[in-house]
């Protein structure tokens, strides 16, 4: 039979129909897989550390090394099996990312109502619908718990918008050695508020997240874009990320988060408007992502190995900067920095010789040096000083403390809030050192 026989023809067509239609199924099901992995990978603007250890797409627009870049539209939404991502100006009633309780909770019929459902455990993780309303001071957060939409206040919950498993830690390969700043394009949808600050952490790698909201009341939501002014400046491992200012804050500014041996504080600057958020894990390798819908910052940093870690105490935090410095030894006046958050802006530090290697912290004796304060100027010269933080309350606020007229030997440093006696309390940090000869 030729091949040109109208038989041979038509065989052949009916061979070839299911191939085609399988290859054209195998093509959307490509497709179709490499648009969820954009999905869950972020296709976001990373500005620092972009995974291959080169730096993004950047423009120099300051002296001061401050970088902005171009936002795009892009979404990244970390999502549950049974979540849906929808547009930013719509309401979203299924699961658009998790949260975790921090305590355990019965969740509520309404915003400030009445406890509903069954008690759930510390640890639960609840499907987040994006929906946030504000009544009385408090924020609380729309949840999807058994097959219903309840609320749970937000000072129990720990939002998971961008964890690792939905998004792998960007590592940068190098460290800067001067300070860097970042800075995203913004829109008229830009956020208004901070709504959440997350940590992970996940083999070498640290995480910082915050979430940006916008509104008030019940209008209150996750943001689309972020907001004007925000800057991110890393100092080589430490990073702020410095809010514009009036911008509201729904995140505790008391709480502190830890993850590994970093820690993170929202401080207030001298003037007392502005919040930053302060993270520090030690001299760290820093890549910096702005995403949108929701709009988010995430900070990935990789502490160098061996890096001196911050000390971290009850209400004060003595930043890594400080203990490597004590660490390389030497005379001179010693700096002691840090944040704290002294009731009335005004804390306590002590010095005193180290203890003996079978006491106790804070049992050395007193040392007579002399104090001063980098924030006041004040100067004294006794065992222990009474320092200044930038703006006095409740909030997280540096604290710059200078020590001179110290002899060689070991010393311990005691760094904690007013009227409070380290030894009976536990509030505050120790810092050990030693100052060699020469």
């Amino acid at each position: 039979m030729s091949p040109d026989d109208p038989q041979t023809d038509s065989r052949f067509r009916r061979r070839s129909v299911p191939a085609v239609v399988f290859v054209v199924a195998s093509l959307v099901i490509l497709a179709v897989a490499f648009w969820l992995a954009l999905r869950g990978s972020g296709n976001d603007t990373v500005v620092s550390g972009d995974g291959t250890g080169g730096p993004g797409a950047l423009v120099t627009t300051s002296p001061a090394d401050t970088r902005s870049v171009t936002s795009t539209s892009s979404t990244e939404v970390t999502t549950s099996s049974s979540s849906t991502s929808t547009s930013s100006t719509e309401p979203v009633r299924q699961g658009l990312f998790t949260g975790r309780l921090a305590t355990p909770v019965r969740l509520l019929d309404e915003p400030g109502g009445r406890p509903s459902g069954l008690r759930l455990d510390r640890g639960s993780i609840l499907g987040l619908t994006g929906e946030v309303s504000e009544t009385g001071g408090t924020v609380f957060w729309e949840a999807v718990s058994d097959g219903v939409n309840r609320w749970v206040p937000a000072d129990v919950l720990r939002t998971r918008t961008t964890p690792f498993e939905g998004r792998p830690c960007r590592r940068a390969d190098s460290i800067v050695e001067s300070p860097v700043g970042y800075s995203p394009a913004t829109s008229a949808e830009g956020a208004d508020g901070v709504l959440a600050v997350e940590t992970y952490r996940q083999g070498g790698c640290v995480r910082l997240v915050v979430l940006f909201g916008t509104g008030t009341g019940a209008a209150l939501s996750p943001a689309a874009g972020l907001p004007d002014g925000l800057e991110v400046v890393d100092h080589g491992g430490p990073v702020s990320i410095r809010l514009p200012d009036g911008i509201a804050n729904y995140w505790p500014t008391q709480a502190m988060l830890a993850a590994g041996p970093a820690y993170v504080v929202a401080a207030r600057d001298e003037g007392g408007s502005a919040l930053g958020i302060e993270v520090d894990p030690g001299r760290a390798a820093v890549s910096v992502s702005f995403l949108a819908n929701p709009a988010r910052v995430v900070v990935d940093l990789v502490p160098e190995a061996g890096a001196d870690p911050p000390v971290v105490g009850d209400g004060v935090v003595i930043d890594s900067a400080t203990v490597a410095r004590v660490h390389e030894g030497g005379g001179g006046p010693l700096l002691i920095e840090g944040y704290s958050r002294p009731t009335a802006g005004i804390g306590l530090a002590v010095m005193r010789s180290a203890p003996a290697a079978d006491a106790a912290t804070g049992s050395g004796e007193p040392a007579t040096v002399v104090w001063g304060d980098g924030n006041s100027g004040r100067n004294a010269r006794r065992p222990w000083f009474s320092y200044t933080t930038l703006v006095p309350g409740p909030d997280w606020s540096r604290f710059s403390i200078t020590v001179d007229g110290l002899a060689p030997g070991r010393y311990e440093a005691y760094v904690g809030l007013a009227d409070d006696e380290p030894e009976e309390t536990g509030v505050g940090a120790y810092l050990p050192f030693e100052v060699s000869g020469g």
